[in-house]
């Protein structure tokens, strides 16, 4: 009926959508909608005429005058339901008998798949990620289901793993099996009859870093001297580090035979260099080693490598007879790798005129010292040498020092005899100590102990430290009897058997304790002065 000047839109019940076009009558027709959408229902007429005229919308049959179950006069919008279908009619009221305009309108509503569904990730875990939902409208039909897809977050969507049946009354669901340290992109999908839902919003999320999973590749050990080992290896393989590796624990003891073994030692490297590299120093020459090596991350240490036994090099001095004043020094080089043949021997002989054939005084090794309780004021150690390389210890020093202090501003106990294994350090005042242990030799100082920390407590206070004691040794002196007065010519010689008995218990006295000494040492601590120490002493005499 002539072009649109204008138009109008109405609501009725807040479910269907009217619009007026202003300038022109239409024809009635059909309407077909899905369910959830929202649907527009034209009525027209000649605005340009008639100008601003007032509409109603009825629902069913237009009747003589006004709209049947009149439902609006207003504007507005609203998705649509199944059981809005029918006949709607508009009337416009245009001046005059029996001039108003009347458009008729059917509408059919069907169903539809779901709308999609509002999709957030949580808790995450190492290989675990939970999700949650929150469903959308039906399309009219009843949820029958969930779809889930998770991929790498570099992967396209068709690489995707999917989880399909998932009961339509659940809300969360938790995805196991996944890589620790991980990216992962997550859609959603739900279904009913009608089909599947639009994707949901796409969520990233990255796992934790678990422990890994392998264990270093390519790992060998050399002997490279009579006292030292090289380690070298790579990292583990890229999907089984399961974090960003922060170094590796090298374990290693003395393997002497299946039942003879010695204590596991543990030097951790904090490089992640590939290939990495480690020298282990202070072995006993000619002795097999057993080395273990694990990678680490975060969340702590993963599986280790066990590699072939492995023995430093035995100095051997072997002369030939090149020529009258000729000889060689050899050493035995032994090399061990995770082949199937790990083990090979190699002579490296080295003319006698290109090295000198005296040795220089090592220092002796680190001792290992050890805690064997706190109680009240005083704590009890004990301290294992190193090995001596033949320069024997002739005394032992103690450092110790407050939490805060530093190494430069230690207390240090020095000149314990090399027959001592143990000391006990009193009257320490409430703090937090740390102690270490040097030997001494000819040669110099070891390199120091591993340290270790423990807590004198206020009295009353409870600490986590160990609280056994260590008993004291204790040797009392043997006194000879006294002998009744008598004329000097008569006891003359029983006085002289008196004297020399006396001086002969006295002697074996002095041996016994001497060897009472070993592994017991009593030593009193005074902030800020130099400790002072007594040998087999009661605690009660110092």
């Amino acid at each position: 009926m002539g072009e649109l000047a204008s138009s109008r839109c109405l609501t009725f019940g807040g479910l269907v959508l009217f619009c007026l076009l202003l300038g022109g009558v239409r024809g009635q027709g059909t309407v077909v909608a899905r369910v959830g959408e929202d649907v527009t229902l034209p009525c027209s007429y000649d605005a340009a005429q008639y100008g601003a005229l007032g509409v109603c919308w009825g629902r069913g049959p237009i009747p003589t005058r006004g709209c049947s179950d009149e439902v609006l006069r207003t504007d507005g919008s609203e998705v649509v339901q199944e059981s809005d279908a029918g006949v709607y009619g508009c009337r416009v009221d245009i001046p005059g008998w029996f001039n108003d305009q009347i458009h008729e309108t059917t509408l059919s509503v069907v169903a539809a798949p779901p709308h999609a569904v509002r999709l957030e990730v949580g808790p995450v875990g190492e290989k675990t990620l939970g999700v949650r939902w929150s469903p959308g409208l039906d399309g009219g039909r009843p949820i029958t289901g969930y779809r889930i897809d998770y991929k790498d977050i570099t992967a396209p969507w068709e690489q995707a793993l999917t989880t399909q049946g998932l009961s339509p009354s659940l809300t969360q669901v938790t995805l196991i099996d996944m890589r620790p340290n991980k990216a992962y992109t997550i859609r959603m999908f739900a279904v009913n009859s009608e089909g599947l839902s639009e994707p949901s919003n796409v969520v990233t999320v990255s796992t934790k870093e678990s422990v890994p999973d392998g264990p270093p590749l390519d790992v060998k050990v050399e002997a490279l001297t009579p006292r030292s080992l090289r380690v070298t290896w790579k990292p583990p393989r890229m999907e089984l580090r399961n974090g960003v590796l922060r170094g590796y624990v090298i374990s290693y003891r003395e393997y002497i035979s299946a039942t003879r073994l010695g204590k596991w030692l543990h030097q951790t490297v904090s490089s992640t260099a590939d290939p990495g590299s480690k020298v282990l120093n202070y072995l006993r020459p000619a002795t097999q080693y057993s080395v273990l090596i694990d990678a680490m991350t975060a969340a702590g240490r993963g599986p280790a490598f066990t590699a072939p036994l492995c023995s430093t090099l035995a100095e051997v001095l072997a002369t030939s007879t090149q020529g009258p004043t000729t000889a060689a020094t050899t050493f035995e080089k032994r090399t061990a790798t995770s082949e199937q043949n790990p083990t090979t021997l190699e002579q490296i002989t080295i003319p006698f005129g290109e090295i000198s054939t005296t040795s220089s005084p090592v220092t002796p090794g680190p001792p290992v010292l050890e805690l064997l309780g706190v109680h009240d004021k005083q704590v009890s150690l004990r301290w294992t040498a190193g090995f001596n390389w033949g320069s024997p210890v002739s005394s032992y020093d103690l450092e110790y020092k407050e939490d805060k202090a530093t190494w430069d501003s230690t207390q240090r106990i020095g000149g314990i005899s090399p027959n001592q294994s143990e000391a006990t350090l009193i009257e320490m005042r409430p703090s937090t100590y740390h102690i270490r242990v040097f030997a001494r030799s000819s040669a110099g100082s070891s390199p120091p102990s591993n340290v270790l920390t423990f807590i004198i407590a206020e009295k009353g206070q409870q600490t986590d430290t160990p609280t056994t004691v260590l008993p004291f040794t204790t040797t009392a002196a043997v006194l000879g009897e006294g002998v009744e007065g008598s004329p000097v010519a008569a006891v003359a010689v029983p006085v002289l058997l008196v004297v020399l008995f006396v001086a002969a218990l006295l002697v074996a006295w002095g041996i016994r304790r001497s060897k009472s000494m070993k592994g017991s040492l009593a030593i009193r601590a005074f902030p800020g002065n130099r400790s002072r120490l007594s040998n087999s002493e009661p605690l009660s005499e110092l």
